[in-house]
């Protein structure tokens, strides 16, 4: 099992319509996909769009992307799009509720995050970020080392309303103190009386579980779970470049090391 996560942030809000006519023809292709397993599309705001995807495997995930209404809009995306992101994430078995009567964590496989690296061959698509540079022995911008990791959650209302509340307790769980780890975070509609919650944070995973807990509680979501980095990433939200974080924690590291050998060839 993986997921992915998408925003497209627009140009003008003029594209807004063709967007929502675009992501209607996407969404009827994935209710007939096989391999999905569960699928959101939320709005953030009229130039602001967020969707999740999870698959039962990779190969399910690259036969959505490479073929009908995805493949055709996917063109137009990047012409209506100031700047698009998308992200694959490895699941955990940290999870509160259930999406739609699911639990996501119970389909977790234990060596999920050792089989990530037999990857079918991915469709090429046209994002100029896809196509970056490669050193001898080591895949090109891979993000999984980032130590970043995201939750999601699923909020289900009384009232349309309640996204304006929704926003206020997020904010405020965003500046509270302790909460300098959090590092995205965006609120979109699903429909009017449900919503979707994205967040990154920043630090080891095995914080998740109270992050996940807390967010379940402050937010009164039905459903909320933690994803590990995966190996795939293109774009940007809001110039945050996960492959850019792993690689300078990478960099780090190696010096780290090369520091304790230094140190301790001289003793």
């Amino acid at each position: 099992m993986l997921a992915v996560t998408t925003r497209n942030k627009l140009h003008h809000w003029r594209f807004c319509l063709p967007m929502l006519r675009a992501r209607r023809y996407v969404r009827e292709q994935l209710v007939t996909t096989p391999g999905l397993i569960r699928y959101v599309s939320a709005i953030a705001s009229p130039t602001e769009f967020l969707t999740m995807t999870v698959w039962e495997n990779r190969q399910a995930m690259f036969n959505f992307m490479s073929s009908g209404a995805h493949e055709k809009f996917m063109w137009m995306f990047t012409r209506w799009s100031a700047s698009f992101w998308s992200m694959r994430w490895v699941p955990t078995t940290t999870e509160e509720g259930a999406w739609e009567g699911l639990s996501l964590a119970n389909l977790v496989e234990p060596n999920s995050q050792i089989l990530r690296d037999a990857r079918p061959q991915a469709p090429q698509l046209p994002l100029p970020e896809q196509r970056t540079r490669t050193s001898p022995g080591r895949r090109a911008g891979d993000p999984s080392g980032s130590g970043v990791y995201a939750i999601t959650a699923l909020v289900e209302a009384d009232s349309p309303g309640h996204l304006w509340a929704l926003l206020s307790a997020a904010r405020e769980f965003r500046h509270e103190t302790g909460q300098s780890q959090l590092l995205r975070w965006n609120i979109g509609t699903i429909e009017p009386r449900r919503f979707w919650i994205l967040t990154l944070w920043r630090g080891a995973s095995d914080g998740a579980a109270d992050a996940v807990c807390v967010l379940r509680q402050r937010l009164s979501a039905s459903w909320t779970m933690c994803w590990a980095a995966g190996e795939y990433e293109i774009g940007n939200w809001n110039g945050l470049r996960l492959r850019q974080v792993a690689a300078a924690r990478a960099r780090e590291l190696r010096l780290q090391s090369e520091t304790n050998e230094r140190i301790g060839s001289d003793l």
